[in-house]
């Protein structure tokens, strides 16, 4: 699997030498290998040979993708006019050298929600800033699941961030009159880009074939939100400042490929610190920088890693062991037996997984009660609330909480099953068969004593009896591996350590 794998990464590496000299093609998923809004992977790892698009099949997807780009360009510019309606804007400061960004995703469903913002992601992070007074700004991607709900949502969440005067340095601000010309452009002329790119990509192989036909399957996709982030790269890299400093979270999508280009306009003011401070599978390839794109300015200066198993053998590139900052309740959180009394169900981003979850379970027989269900901040409740039953609770609460009583976690490709087995709890991850899905991020030590893998409902009942027992005849030998877990897979978080990481 391992090798698939690779092969399939080099076949998209030898074709980025020559696309991305093309800024149009840098917005692409397919290009970004990114296996969530394409087959490219799943594809080629199951031997499928999709058939040719008919020309009709083809003129309907370029149709819809000029409709979906066209509504959703219209909502940007309404949101646009509202930000400089509602929003405070950031004030640059001509008498700081310096100018720290805090580039992550502002989630707008989590912030309206709680009528208030939280960093999720960095969370300590701006604490710190503050308290050495730096001058420093988020700099936000907006994200809304569905798309269509961000229109309404925005208003309310501007009108939040103002009251609570966060310092946030928008896209809306940056951007000028010209750039949404240049978006607009970039709308109409996309298709050519990729049509030129096809011409150029030789059939000679699967691989490139399968690459071929997922380019033009993937061609209704909306693109230009990624190149935004290319002109706001250009315009964070001509601001006042000696000195921007960029702490970003870096997942080396096209949001992210795109910014670092923008900003590498003027590399010698901007120094980007890539933060992989989360959980996943060493085969999730669409984060593993490119050393053929290197050239392009699309990899930070330095990539800050979640715990020791994260770190290459061997890398050209700049890779740290940073602080947990999402994960440091992994240290101080203590699970008591006698209250583990609950099947906590932790439902993955992507909807299709969080489904198969949900009717693996059902389908497993096991009993209802006593079983909690909580959804990823980004996957929509209305989706999946009709196939849950009424007798599961479906919880918001926070996930430490819930796994204080815990005393099996299921979930699918999610760093939470880490953050559970690290904390003694038995997880299961639930296998979809219908779809790829990136292996689990659990290694294999510690399997078939605090995790194992369901590849169906029988199996995950299997799975439950078994870690039922654990617990009650063995719990040292959980405990023995959450020890392990819990020293490769993170670092403790103190202000040195994020200062060290950062340059702070």
């Amino acid at each position: 699997m391992e090798e698939k794998i690779r092969n399939a990464y080099d076949t998209v590496s030898s074709v980025n030498g020559e696309a991305f000299k093309d800024i149009f093609l840098m917005s692409n998923p397919v290009l970004s290998k990114t296996a969530y809004n394409n087959d490219f992977l799943h594809n080629y790892l199951n031997g499928n040979d999709p058939g040719p698009h008919s020309v009709f099949q083809v003129a309907l997807k370029i149709l819809m993708y000029y409709l979906k780009s066209a509504v959703h360009f219209a909502a940007y510019m309404i949101t646009f006019v509202e930000h400089h309606l509602f929003m405070n804007k950031f004030k640059i400061s001509r008498d700081s050298d310096e100018l720290v960004l805090i580039d992550t995703y502002f989630v707008m469903d989590r912030i309206r929600k709680a009528e208030k913002f939280e960093e999720w992601l960095f969370p300590g992070l701006e604490d710190l800033l503050k308290k050495k007074a730096r001058h420093y700004a988020y700099l936000p991607f907006f994200y809304s699941s569905p798309y269509a709900k961000r229109l309404p949502e925005s208003c309310g969440v501007m009108k939040i961030l103002k009251r609570d005067m966060v310092p946030v340095l928008a896209e809306y601000q940056l951007l000028t009159i010209g750039d949404l010309l240049r978006m607009a452009c970039f709308i109409v002329t996309y298709p050519l880009h990729v049509a030129s790119l096809l011409k150029k990509i030789i059939p000679d192989s699967h691989e490139k074939k399968l690459l071929r036909y997922e380019l033009i399957d993937t061609i209704d996709q909306v693109t230009f939100h990624s190149f935004s982030r290319y002109l706001q790269g250009r315009r964070i890299s001509g601001l006042p400042y000696r000195r921007i400093k960029v702490i970003s979270w870096y997942e080396n999508q096209p949001v992210h490929k795109n910014l670092y280009r923008g900003m590498r306009s003027d590399p010698s003011k901007v120094r980007i610190y890539g933060a992989q401070l989360f959980l996943h599978s060493k085969n999730y390839i669409p984060i593993i920088p490119d050393v053929n794109e290197e050239s392009f300015g699309v990899i930070p200066d330095r990539i800050i890693a979640n715990g020791e198993y994260y770190m290459p053998e061997r890398s050209k590139f700049d890779y740290r062991v940073g602080p947990s900052l999402r994960y440091a309740r992994v240290f101080n959180t203590i699970i008591r037996r006698e209250n583990q009394k609950n099947i906590l169900i932790l439902l993955p981003y992507v909807e299709a997984t969080a489904e198969n979850i949900i009717r693996t379970f059902l389908g497993s027989k096991l009993p209802h009660d006593n079983v909690f269900v909580k959804l990823h901040p980004g996957t929509p409740l209305e989706k999946i609330r009709s196939i849950i039953p009424p007798d599961m609770v479906i919880t918001g609460d926070d996930t430490y909480k819930l796994f204080e009583s815990a005393k099996i976690v299921i979930s699918a490709a999610s760093g939470t099953l880490i953050e559970a087995a690290s904390l003694g709890i038995a997880a299961i991850s639930i296998k979809n068969g219908k779809r790829f899905d990136y292996d689990n991020p659990l290694i294999e030590y510690g399997r078939g004593i605090i995790w194992d893998e369901a590849f169906g409902a029988d199996e995950l009942a299997r799975h439950v009896e078994k870690f039922k027992r654990a617990m009650e005849n063995d719990a040292e030998s959980l405990i023995a591996v959450a020890d392990r877990y819990r020293k490769i897979f993170f670092r403790e978080v103190t202000q040195a350590g994020i200062e060290e990481a950062f340059d702070l």
